[in-house]
């Protein structure tokens, strides 16, 4: 964070949680609160990791031409076509001013859409960098917790569908959905609005791919 910002994270920060709220492979997320007074979560990349995914890069475009024709999985795609696609994912993943953007698009999408009934965290615009991605901390319950949110009176059907309608119309309707979308990156706020999670990998759709999806 100091490093990102060129100066001592608490000149921004009142308060930062050592313990992650949550961590993955790529970043760990920590609760924090702004000078401000706000509540907020801060996203910050593992110092090493763009290295290693680098040098792991590498290694599997080495390996890839190899392996076409030698084992039956490469007979149903092309690894060398995989390991490029696969690079250029998380290679995106591993710059956090795109996944900010990306959460722009999709609140945008969400809003043409009219679908209330997500939320997307605001991002900090000028507290963003390639490693760190500070924005608004949401709380709520787990997907799984389907008793807590019936006992808070949450009507878990509409939840999923919701997630189903959104997801599709967004994907059929704009071109563009959360390329992520799993249990872990969604939460459901007391009110029953989801909350969407993890922005690193959004899917975009040329006009072409959206009429092949609806035929």
């Amino acid at each position: 964070i100091a490093e990102d910002f060129g100066h001592d994270p608490g000149e921004i920060f009142e308060h930062i949680d050592p313990q992650p709220l949550a961590a993955a492979s790529i970043a760990q997320v920590h609760a924090a609160r702004l000078r401000t007074g706000e509540d907020v979560v801060v996203k910050v990349q593992r110092p090493t990791v763009g290295e290693f995914v680098h040098r792991d890069l590498s290694t599997m475009a080495w390996l890839a031409p190899h392996l076409v024709g030698r084992i039956p999985v490469a007979a149903l795609a092309n690894p060398p076509a995989l390991v490029e696609l696969f690079a250029e994912t998380i290679v995106e993943e591993l710059d956090f001013r795109l996944e900010a953007a990306n959460m722009l698009d999709i609140a945008r999408v969400l809003r043409d859409l009219e679908q209330t009934a997500y939320v997307v965290p605001r991002p900090h615009p000028e507290l963003v960098t390639r490693r760190v991605l500070v924005m608004e901390r949401l709380s709520g319950f787990n997907l799984d917790d389907v008793a807590g949110m019936q006992g808070a009176g949450i009507d878990t059907e509409a939840v999923v569908r919701t997630g189903m309608i959104a997801f599709m119309e967004g994907a059929m309707i704009h071109g563009i959905f959360h390329g992520d979308l799993h249990g872990g990156n969604l939460f459901v706020l007391p009110d029953g609005r989801t909350a969407l999670l993890d922005f690193g990998i959004v899917a975009r759709l040329s006009r072409e791919r959206r009429m092949a999806f609806l035929r």
